[in-house]
């Protein structure tokens, strides 16, 4: 798992960081999620009412990690759970792909119809004994 944060400076300008790299063994659990985050912040000495927003995707074991850390104080709210616009996008693409590949999919069945009923059809006649 990775920590990055982001913050403006005096200046105004944006700063973006990585905290920290930990290594989860195991399943990843919401709670064990919640747990090492909770960890990172406390050993950098960084106040939970710094912390404004976690960016994460779609996963379930995430939205546990979140309900955890706001009950643990680390969020005020889930309106401070940002879903990771990246991830969706991808989500969307990956949707449309499909469908598209099914459309062709179809097409592709649609044609070999229209071809095979617009075919020559040829009569054998078998001599009968």
């Amino acid at each position: 798992m990775a920590i990055t944060f982001h913050y403006c400076n005096s200046d105004f300008e944006i700063i973006s960081n990585i905290l920290d790299f930990i290594p989860l063994h195991g399943k990843h659990t919401g709670v064990k999620m919640a747990c090492k985050f909770q960890e990172s912040i406390d050993n950098f000495g960084i106040p939970k009412d710094k912390v404004f927003t976690v960016t994460v995707d779609n996963a379930s074991s995430n939205d546990t990690m979140v309900e955890a850390l706001i009950e643990d104080g680390y969020l005020e709210s889930g309106e401070h759970h940002v879903r990771c616009f990246a991830h969706i996008l991808n989500l969307v693409a990956q949707n449309l792909l499909e469908l598209i590949d099914d459309v062709l999919r179809q097409v592709r069945i649609n044609n070999k119809v229209i071809f095979f009923s617009h075919s020559i059809s040829i009569s054998i006649a078998v001599p009968s004994d």
